[in-house]
């Protein structure tokens, strides 16, 4: 069975609030004269390159992301400073 990550899945997912998927979400639409603008022919998006991806599903009012989207956006986004995430680590990793 397919499953997909609602925005409070995502949020859960990747250990964030729900208004930061939100803000990431919001901020990945964007006008088409930008020149990093992508238009999403399959649905009413315009995105930003490396920002939050497009829903792979639509449900009625709801969207959905499968796991795949969501892990290779969060492997390709800009950071803070201009880094790249490293490989997702437990707290339990974390140096004491």
């Amino acid at each position: 069975m397919l499953e997909y990550l609602s925005i409070n899945g995502v949020a859960e997912y990747l250990d964030v609030s729900v208004n930061s998927v939100k803000g990431y979400r919001r901020k990945s639409l964007t006008d088409t004269d930008r020149p990093d603008a992508v238009i999403d022919e399959s649905s009413d998006y315009v995105l930003n390159v490396n920002h939050f991806p497009a829903p792979d599903v639509k449900v009625g009012n709801a969207y959905g992301w499968s796991q795949e989207s969501i892990d290779a956006w969060n492997a390709s986004r800009p950071r803070p400073g201009g880094g790249r995430p490293g490989p997702a680590r437990k707290a339990s990793d974390a140096p004491a």
